[in-house]
């Protein structure tokens, strides 16, 4: 590995990263114990419609941020700045999504939620 991309994922995307991690969780637990919001029960009137019933995860949009973030610092395509915060975001999303469902949801309420459709999906597909 290019010792320029070591440090830069060692002293900037790997903090900055797990800060978004913690910031994303923190707002994910506030909406879902603060606010009493369950995304499968409260967003499927909304989104399954749209989504065809197949319920989508925070974590699934850092997957492409991600792939596309590395990519770009891996072959030098682009700023190095923004290929380097793609990276972090879809990182963090990531690793929100996962902390979420089976390091906080699973211990806390027995179910980690991780639904990989609405529940009732026929009703969403007319």
């Amino acid at each position: 590995m290019d010792p320029a991309l070591l440090a830069l994922t060692t002293h900037y995307i790997l903090p900055w990263a797990l800060g978004l991690t913690l910031l994303f969780e923190a707002v994910t637990i506030l909406f879902r114990f603060g606010f009493k919001v369950q995304a499968t029960r409260d967003t499927a009137r909304y989104v399954a419609r749209w989504t065809r019933g197949i319920r989508i995860h925070h974590g699934y949009w850092g997957v492409p941020l991600f792939i596309v973030g590395l990519a770009a610092l891996i072959f030098s395509v682009g700023p190095v700045l923004a290929a380097a915060w793609l990276t972090i975001i879809g990182l963090a999303l990531i690793k929100s999504d996962l902390v979420h469902h089976f390091l906080v949801l699973w211990p806390i309420t027995g179910s980690h939620d991780f639904d990989l459709v609405y529940p009732e999906r026929e009703q969403y597909r007319r």
